[in-house]
């Protein structure tokens, strides 16, 4: 009592603020104030006045104060707590969202949108919306999980891909959902985080194939031991009965027969040969080279066969390239890989590019086609070993195992994008000499 006001709040913009409203005749509802206290304490209020005038001439002033220390602490700490929560979040790649059951309305953190590569506000606000998003082979089972979430007060996980452009990196994701209910026990809204858990996927598929080459490299070794003596005997055999022809009655007819055994043996052998390629265990030899010439060589050896196809052949290989340390004979037998199975996938008057630019410390290879494209499945079973696409039975399913066997050895990975009827780009990524 008998203190000036202006002792009292800690802020005076605050108190300037008051004086200036209530010498307009304004009236105050629940202004926010800091104020000293006796005991020199600050705590938090919310003020209600108004001024009194007569003739013009301000009075006095009514003011009522309500303390509201405790709560106001309490939305601090809410609000660090959800700052805090949001940093974590954040550096750990996890998204978050809510599904309002009630409204149909999905609302998704910033982070989530960022996480699938979305600007924010575009996943879809409603399960129908956002499941447009999905995967057309994902899209059921993210549905269907979605509603038991709902309908069950247990975590529900869930696997899903987006769609994307022919151009883009599929990625994989991990989805948790859970039911919240409302006062009256009612399910009120469903909850979830969701994480690109694309590397992990990659690594599982890589221990899987791991194993299925360990397995079937050891088949293929013996498989090859045991066919080619045999495939030796049945070679040779067929030669005498070609010298022989003169001594029989119809030659033409005995001709073709032991024309066709010549080439089927010769098929056999091939198949040999790639299935103890297969096999083979063991880093090879390896020296600084130019992927670019080792590029050239292999289209100087594919392009006839191109021309055979009536497919064009065209080459994009920057010329300022740094050398890669590798086995030329096995990049080039990857390219020239690669290159006709493109080929194989064209149709007449196509182009099949061949392509080699820099990117930081990795060379990057690609052979691009316009042909039929891969389904997703074909996609997950591209590299194992003894499956194949070739409806004519003339693929052994060893090619691109080969390929990726290779490529793994001189460090390097594939990339593979591809739809179906939308082309196929399949990227050799190889580091640069040091």
């Amino acid at each position: 009592i008998g203190q000036p006001v202006s002792r009292f709040y800690v802020d005076q913009t605050v108190l300037e603020d008051i004086l200036a409203r209530l010498s307009r005749g304004d009236t105050l509802r629940d202004y926010p104030a800091r104020l000293r206290c006796r005991d020199g304490s600050i705590r938090h209020f919310l003020i209600d006045s108004n001024a009194w005038f007569e003739s013009g001439e301000w009075i006095h002033t009514r003011c009522f104060l309500r303390d509201i220390t405790d709560s106001h602490q309490a939305q601090v700490a809410l609000k660090n707590n959800e700052e805090r929560l949001g940093a974590i979040l954040q550096a750990a790649q996890v998204g978050t969202w809510e599904w309002d059951l009630t409204l149909n309305k999905f609302d998704w953190s910033p982070n989530t949108a960022e996480i699938h590569g979305f600007i924010p506000g575009t996943l879809g606000e409603t399960l129908e919306t956002f499941l447009e998003r999905i995967h057309g082979e994902d899209r059921e089972l993210v549905e269907q999980t979605l509603l038991q979430a709902k309908d069950h007060s247990h975590q529900m996980r869930f696997e899903y891909r987006l769609n994307v452009r022919s151009d883009q990196e599929e990625r994989w994701y991990e989805g948790v959902a859970h039911r919240l209910s409302d006062l009256e026990g009612q399910p009120s809204r469903v909850v979830g985080i969701c994480r690109d858990i694309t590397k992990q996927k990659r690594a599982e598929f890589a221990l899987r194939q791991k194993d299925r080459l360990t397995a079937v490299g050891t088949l293929a070794a013996g498989l090859a031991h045991e066919i080619n003596n045999p495939l030796s005997a049945l070679l040779t055999s067929a030669g005498v009965a070609g010298r022989l022809l003169d001594q029989l009655d119809c030659p033409d007819r005995v001709g073709e027969c032991l024309e066709l055994i010549q080439s089927e043996a010769e098929r056999i052998r091939q198949i040999v040969k790639n299935v103890a390629c297969f096999a083979k265990q063991g880093s090879s030899p390896k020296s600084l080279c130019h992927a670019k010439d080792i590029a050239e060589r292999a289209g100087q050896r594919i392009r006839a066969y191109a021309d055979m196809q009536n497919v064009h052949l065209e080459y994009d290989l920057e010329g300022d390239l740094p050398p890669i340390v590798a086995n030329a004979t096995e990049i080039e037998q990857v390219l020239i890989n690669l290159v006709s199975n493109a080929i194989e996938a064209s149709q007449e008057g196509q182009t099949v590019s061949l392509r080699i630019s820099r990117d930081c410390e990795t060379l990057r290879i690609s052979v691009v086609d316009q042909g039929h494209g891969m389904t997703s499945t074909d996609l997950d079973r591209l590299f194992d070993p003894f499956y194949t696409r070739k409806q004519d039975m003339a693929g052994t399913g060893l090619g691109l195992s080969i390929v990726h066997r290779l490529v793994a050895d001189h460090g390097g990975k594939i990339e593979v994008q591809s739809s179906l009827n939308d082309g196929t780009n399949m990227t050799v990524i190889l580091p640069i000499a040091e």
